[in-house]
């Protein structure tokens, strides 16, 4: 057997060294432990009295004469940089999921990690043209990358903002953890697939809590870097198996670089920020390899420009959009099906339910709340083990309780500590309690809060709001207990600003994690009021900050499983929509009507058949349908207008021309347009001498080349034809996908045939995305081919002649948009954003057809009168014309339906996506008759 000297002489060969370390950092754990047994039989002696320079610098004695235990050689920086990045990988991969999930307190079960269920985030900044991707439109380049933005961030330095439960702190341990691993095992990991956007080698990471640095700073001290690395040092020293890695590790950044995330910022507070704020400037520029990242909050970051960061890199995180929402929740099943193979719960399942839940037109209007990274969690939780609930409020109380049951801490390198209900009970404090102040302090703070305009609309609610209504609910020390909750943990109310003053305390203000959680408890509070608020809330509902409060409120009383109140649901959906005529209505009308609406399919759905009020239920339909053919109602809130749409979409869209008819088949509402003999004839157009398109109806600076008509062409001639009122929408599409459509050859032109069974198509695209297959919305997604086997199998269906059903020729299309005076747009010349659905509507998606009827073409009325208008002209989606497209119009006359012909082919009328110029009625565009896109629809034409 060794003895120690051997021990040490065999440790001081270089090779064997290497062998130590190639085993990995566990035998330095090992000698550790030995070395605290050596240390117990031979302690230290105490240091002597005296200043801290001279106890720093004591030496141990010498060991005896013939001890067999000579002193340990200093620790090997490369074991102790294997064991850091083993241990800290360990701590950044772990999820406190028993903050939100009880299920994770287990010991036993099997944990989900962060690298299983991360999705990459993305910042608010555009692309910057230098991270353009090759073969990809400029307005079509994807969202600028997180990570992204710090490879290119100026000096390697940069601040990211967020608000709370965004994402920045989970972020910046994904970051420290793929660099661990990537480090740890380099052959392993896959850092381009696991970190896209990263750039450069891989870093030694560090992630450094800015709360627990300023804790140890003195308040007579200015900030330094030499006090960023005393709490490196001690960070490595508070751990056994770390002790001595400081400095070696302090030596790498400075030579060969590293990741630092400074993370917290805004939970630095008083005298200590401008310390804290010099310490970070003089450590970033003492150590230039580094990439260094802070985190903070945006409102505490930008409330005062005195403690801001002179970098020139300064980001803001995004919202997680659709794509992102997606990918989270199937990464997260994903994984619970992992750790629980045997299962019962269809986790697949659980994926689809959810993103169906999650998808914007969804009556339960989630989508919003899934934004954010911490709620979209706590709903994965809640539909993880239950079905979410039905109705809105349900998934509310769902979530609420979550974050009340849980409002616990859990910050990096910080002790857990107990559940905030815990931590009150000693001093009488019950979840109830709770719960009263929480509605009270909603209510006013929606009341009479300043508006936190960066976070969404909600409302700012300072700490003597907090205070004093909760210390009417759980006492002075209660009281007191819950602020510091809400000042050092995340839960239902959650610090935003920390505003310095002169001689006090600084004031904090706090927001709730979402607007509509702040919505939701003010509901709830005019809910416990003694008339049940019915009256108040009527009120309200016509105030468009108080709107989804009512809304709230109404669906608590018309089919909430606890409070349900059928007479006073019926009540107050008679008193939103009074038996009198919509002309008579303003804005705070219609929006009432508007709420009645959006509550009446959870009405009919929980009340008895024989107890529905149908006189009640066709006045409210009746109602929201005037309100979609209103020009005027809502006009400058185009949000409004679409989810109004959506809400006669659930009501079933009554219109003609919208959906199916008795026979169910596609119902359209045919305009009849007036051909160019029977205007001239006419006489109500002295100016029309013959139909020339593009700039030969009227001069247009903004038109593109191939709108100028050639000087020596002759007019054209335009007879009498019909147009639908609205584009083909997904209601009447969907019978010829479900009626076999895309199977019979007969329906099909003999291109259009060979492409369907080369590519296998069998319905349009993003057919089962209920995000863009709302009943009442134009079908997307469609080729040419399409459009054209639609029109074959709708005259089969309605026993028409070929041709009868078909697309408009460019000329028909341009000549029902402009009409013989060229108008420039459907409703006149002078562009006005309210009319249709462009990109500056900001819906960035499909609307209901004709729920912005102001865009409506009409321009023969003064020829036949009547009523009969084409609607969604300009906006929404762009529409495939039968004509091959040619610069010189030379083929705009023409139908190549059913000829089999080449080339591409035309589209005409803008969609959601595009800015005023391509919504001109002239605007032209163009492609292959096999593509299709998310903005390409088409209207029909028929041959009188």
């Amino acid at each position: 057997m060794m003895d120690w000297q051997e021990i040490w002489n065999w440790l001081r060969d270089q090779q064997n060294r290497e062998i130590v370390t190639f085993i990995g950092g566990g035998l330095v754990v090992v000698l550790g432990g030995i070395w605290a047994v050596y240390t117990h039989f031979f302690p230290r002696p105490s240091p002597p009295s005296g200043d801290a320079d001279q106890r720093n610098n004591a030496t141990a004695p010498a060991l005896p004469p013939n001890s067999d235990l000579p002193a340990l050689p200093p620790p090997d920086p490369a074991a102790l940089r294997a064991v850091y990045l083993r241990l800290r990988a360990s701590e950044w991969r772990t999820i406190p999921l028993d903050v939100l999930d009880e299920r994770s307190a287990d010991p036993a079960a099997r944990r989900l990690t962060l690298e299983q269920v991360y999705v990459a985030l993305n910042v608010t900044t555009p692309r910057p043209k230098t991270l353009y991707l090759q073969g990809v439109e400029n307005h079509e380049q994807p969202p600028l990358g997180a990570v992204e933005a710090l490879c290119c961030a100026k000096r390697r330095r940069m601040v990211l903002l967020g608000q709370p439960g965004s994402g920045k702190s989970t972020l910046g341990r994904y970051l420290c953890l793929t660099l661990a691993e990537a480090l740890s095992e380099p052959d392993a990991a896959n850092l381009a697939e696991r970190l896209p956007g990263w750039n450069g080698p891989v870093l030694l990471p560090v992630f450094v809590p800015l709360r627990q640095l300023a804790a140890g700073l003195s308040a007579t001290d200015l900030g330094s870097a030499s006090q960023i690395e005393a709490f490196i040092r001690q960070q490595m020293d508070a751990r056994d198996a770390l002790r001595g890695f400081g400095e070696p590790l302090l030596k790498e950044l400075e030579i060969q670089g590293g990741l630092v995330i400074f993370d917290g910022l805004d939970e630095v507070t008083g005298a200590q920020r401008a310390r804290v704020k010099q310490a970070l400037q003089e450590f970033a520029d003492l150590y230039p390899r580094c990439r260094v990242l802070v985190t903070c909050r945006v409102h505490s970051y930008r409330q005062d420009s005195a403690w801001q960061l002179n970098w020139a890199a300064e980001h803001t995180l995004a919202d997680f959009d659709q794509n992102q929402i997606e990918r989270f929740i199937e990464a997260w099943y994903h994984a619970l099906a992992v750790l629980n193979p045997g299962s019962p719960v269809d986790y697949a399942g659980k994926a689809r339910t959810l993103k169906t839940a999650l998808a914007p037109n969804d009556p339960r209007g989630l989508r919003d709340l899934a934004g954010t990274p911490l709620l979209l969690t706590v709903m994965v939780i809640v539909h993880a083990y239950k079905e979410l609930p039905d109705s809105r409020v349900g998934v509310y109380r769902e979530c609420v309780d979550i974050l009340l049951l849980r409002w616990q801490g859990a910050r990096e390198g910080e002790a857990r500590r107990p559940p905030l209900l815990n931590a009150l009970l000693p001093h009488g404090g019950t979840a109830s309690k709770v719960n009263q102040g929480l509605r009270e302090i909603a209510f006013e703070a929606h009341r009479d809060g300043e508006q936190d305009q960066q976070g969404g609309g909600r409302a700012l609610v300072s700490d003597v709001i907090i205070g004093g209504v909760m210390c009417r609910e759980l006492g002075p020390q209660g009281a007191e207990i819950f602020l510091d909750y809400c000042r050092h943990t995340n839960g239902l109310l959650l610090v935003d600003q920390i505003v310095a003053r002169e001689a006090a305390e600084p004031a904090i203000r706090y927001v709730f994690p979402h607007l509509s959680f702040e919505e939701y408890l003010a509901a709830l509070y005019l809910l416990q009021k003694p008339d049940g608020g019915l009256g108040e809330v009527v009120k309200l509902a016509g105030d468009p900050a108080w709107w989804e409060v009512a809304r709230f409120y109404g669906e608590h009383q018309c089919h909430d499983e606890y409070s349900a109140n059928r007479y006073l649901a019926k009540t107050l959906l008679a008193e939103l929509c009074p038996d009198r005529a919509p002309r008579d209505r303003n804005d705070g009308d219609w929006r009432r009507v508007w709420l009645a609406g959006a509550l009446l399919p959870g009405w009919r759905r929980s009340v008895p058949t024989d107890a529905r009020e149908p006189a009640l239920e066709n006045r409210i339909a009746g109602d929201v349908v005037a309100l979609v053919e209103t020009p005027a109602a809502l006009r400058q809130d185009a949000p409004a207008r679409a989810a109004i749409g959506r809400v006669l979409a659930a009501l079933g869209d009554p219109r003609p021309g919208v959906g199916l008819g008795s026979d169910d088949l596609p119902d359209v509402l045919w305009v009849r347009i007036p051909g160019t003999r029977a205007v001239r004839a006419s006489g109500r157009f002295p100016g029309f001498t013959g139909l020339r398109l593009g700039n030969g109806a009227k001069p247009d600076s903004e038109a593109s080349e191939d709108e100028n008509w050639p000087a020596d062409a002759a007019p054209l001639e335009v007879v009498d034809f019909e147009l639908a009122a609205y584009p083909v929408t997904v209601a009447q599409f969907r019978p010829f996908v479900e009626q076999d459509g895309y199977r019979e050859e007969r329906y099909w032109s003999a291109n259009g045939w060979w492409w369907r069974e080369r590519e296998n198509q069998s319905e349009p695209w993003l057919w089962n995305d209920p995000n863009w297959t709302v009943p009442n919305q134009p079908v997307i997604g469609v080729s040419w081919y399409e459009a054209e086997a639609y029109c074959h199998w709708l005259n089969e269906q309605l026993r028409q002649p070929l041709g009868t059903f078909r697309l408009p020729t460019e000329a028909e299309w341009e000549w029902a948009a402009r009409g013989p005076e060229g108008r420039r747009y459907p409703w006149g010349d002078e562009w006005e954003a309210w009319r249709c659905n462009g990109a500056e509507s900001g819906l960035d998606r499909t609307s209901a057809v004709g729920c912005f009827p102001g865009d409506a073409a009409d321009w023969w009325r003064v020829m036949t009168g009547g009523d009969s208008r084409l609607h969604d002209l300009s906006g929404n989606v762009w529409e495939w014309a039968s004509s091959v497209y040619n610069k010189d119009y030379s083929e705009s006359n023409q139908s190549v339906i059913d000829a089999n012909s080449g080339g591409s082919r035309v589209l005409r009328g803008g969609s959601w996506a595009n800015v005023p110029g391509w919504l001109r009625s002239a605007a032209r565009y163009w492609n292959d008759p096999r593509g299709w896109d998310g903005n390409a629809g088409f209207r029909l034409a028929r041959t009188l």
